[in-house]
């Protein structure tokens, strides 16, 4: 992150890296697919009742909303927080804070598009030349031995394989 030009790209390593997300999951992404989870008394919520008090503990992100491919991923704290300090700059750019239906990740703003998978995998390859962890392809080389996007979804499920908890690993 230390290489990264901009917070929403922030926010995409942080997803990415805690949620193992597919990097298909950015295409069209909105608000409404995007939800704060919290712990009141050792128990997790995703709504709160009026007047109740609670720690934010991750975010949930619904992927592929509306298709048979559709899931919940959770992702960090630190990545939450990150969204949030995005949104006070989507909301100075665009003039009005984000309601549910627009678009997460903006590649523009002028004319509001959503950032695409391949927009994606080019900031992060690019991010991963500048900081030295992968050199340019040699001749006659087609591919890394990792795709740079894919490469944190393999990081995460290494992870989750290696967590031991009471019943085996998660």
């Amino acid at each position: 992150m230390d290489y990264s030009a901009n917070i929403e790209t922030d926010f995409v390593i942080l997803a990415l890296s805690s949620g193992g997300l597919r990097v298909g999951a950015w295409n069209e992404l909105k608000w409404e697919n995007i939800f704060p989870i919290y712990q009141i008394n050792g128990e997790y919520k995703i709504d709160l009742e009026k007047g109740e008090a609670a720690n934010i503990v991750c975010a949930g992100m619904i992927i592929y909303k509306g298709t048979t491919e559709e899931y919940t991923a959770l992702i960090s704290l630190e990545a939450w927080e990150k969204l949030q300090e995005y949104k006070k700059i989507w909301t100075k750019k665009m003039s009005r804070p984000p309601i549910e239906s627009n678009y997460l990740i903006l590649e523009r703003f002028s004319k509001p598009v959503s950032i695409t998978e391949r927009a994606v995998k080019y900031r992060i390859e690019k991010l991963l030349l500048e900081s030295g962890l992968r050199t340019p392809l040699t001749e006659g080389k087609r591919r890394h031995n990792i795709p740079a996007t894919h490469g944190f979804r393999r990081f995460w499920d290494k992870v989750m394989m290696q967590t031991k908890r009471s019943k085996g690993t998660l």
